[in-house]
């Protein structure tokens, strides 16, 4: 264990196979791209995270940009 504080971490993902990373017990930041599986979008957007317009690994760097301005 890496003992980092939930409020220090931030998870992307876009598929079912992220979808255990999206604990806010485990990451207070959560983003995904435009193109993520809806169960995945509807989970960041629960938990108060952003889901970007944009796709692929450009959706992360923006959604996350935008999180953490």
């Amino acid at each position: 264990e890496l003992n980092i504080s939930p409020c220090r971490t931030m998870v992307a993902g876009d598929q079912m196979n992220d979808l255990t990373m999206f604990d806010r017990d485990l990451a207070a930041y959560q983003v995904c791209p435009g193109n993520a599986a809806a169960q995945v979008a509807d989970l960041v957007k629960a938990n108060g995270g952003l889901q970007s317009e944009a796709l692929y690994s450009d959706g992360i760097v923006e959604a996350a940009g935008r999180l953490l301005h």
